[in-house]
């Protein structure tokens, strides 16, 4: 289990259209410690909750490719939205980039985890989320 103190991630919000990586990301979230996590299918759908919650989640995981909104997309409308600044930061959590879409990302400044998520790459998060600004 990873070590949690007063200062660590509480809430984490991930979005992933895949079943079964959601699945196993989650498990891998609860197993080092991590109990409070929202999953949403659609990016759309996370940015209404978003919206509507009093939540603040430190970190966001998402999927690169989503149907409907890609990750790109659920990043900008995200960033210009009322809510962007109550809320943490974004990571794209990935099965595969293609080399433009990391050069976009690294020009957006958005951090890239692949999948599956393991404890080496959560100790990386949670040190990114609670040492950086947004």
């Amino acid at each position: 289990m990873i070590f949690m103190d007063g200062n660590s991630i509480k809430n984490i919000l991930l979005i992933d259209s895949n079943d079964i990586d959601s699945f196993i990301n989650c498990k891998v979230l609860k197993n080092s410690g991590y109990l409070n996590i929202t999953i949403f299918r659609q990016a759309e759908s996370a940015l209404s909750h978003l919206a509507e919650t009093d939540i603040i989640y430190q970190l966001i995981l998402t999927d690169n490719y989503l149907p409907v909104m890609d990750g790109f997309e659920f990043v900008e409308k995200f960033q210009r939205s009322d809510f962007s600044e109550k809320q943490g930061k974004v990571c794209f959590l990935y099965s595969y980039m293609s080399p433009g879409q990391k050069e976009k990302a690294v020009s957006r400044n958005i951090k890239m985890v692949s999948k599956p998520l393991n404890e080496e790459k959560i100790l990386e998060l949670q040190y990114w989320v609670l040492t950086t600004d947004k």
